[in-house]
């Protein structure tokens, strides 16, 4: 799956991308990169509204589980079951959202714990950046699972 098309999937199927203005920037071996600008994310202080940055940090995770099981297996649903994030730097500029790729033992290990149960849970880690400044860090798990 190519950026533009999962942006445009994003877009169509959860409206809260489309009002944010996110856009997918990067989907490498290294991971995927979500950005929006500040001002539909705004805060009364002039920075990045704290939802904004935890739906930003959220989305990345779930955006590159979807696009490493694109086409994989019809009717997978994701979904985040658990996460932490933690605030450690008001944003002033754009909102970026680096996901870090799974090692690839995880993604193995999904893969046969839905092969074998239908479901599979796994962790991963993003951070919301500014400049080369980490601006805040999410930690989250997500189900993965055959409806």
């Amino acid at each position: 799956m190519n950026t533009q098309d999962l942006e445009q999937y994003l877009h169509e199927r959860i409206p809260l991308t489309r009002a944010m203005g996110l856009r997918v920037a990067v989907l490498d071996a290294g991971g995927l990169t979500l950005s929006a600008p500040l001002e539909p994310n705004i805060n009364d202080k002039g920075t990045a509204f704290a939802g904004s940055i935890g739906a930003l940090l959220t989305l990345s995770g779930w955006t590159l589980l979807h696009a490493l099981f694109d086409g994989e297996t019809a009717g997978l649903q994701i979904a985040v079951t658990e996460s932490v994030l933690t605030y450690s730097h008001p944003v002033r500029g754009e909102l970026r959202a680096v996901c870090d790729h799974p090692a690839e033992t995880a993604i193995q290990q999904v893969r046969k714990s839905l092969t074998t149960r239908g479901k599979a849970r796994v962790s991963l880690r993003a951070r919301l950046m500014e400049a080369s400044m980490a601006c805040a860090e999410f930690q989250g798990t997500y189900a993965v699972y055959r409806q």
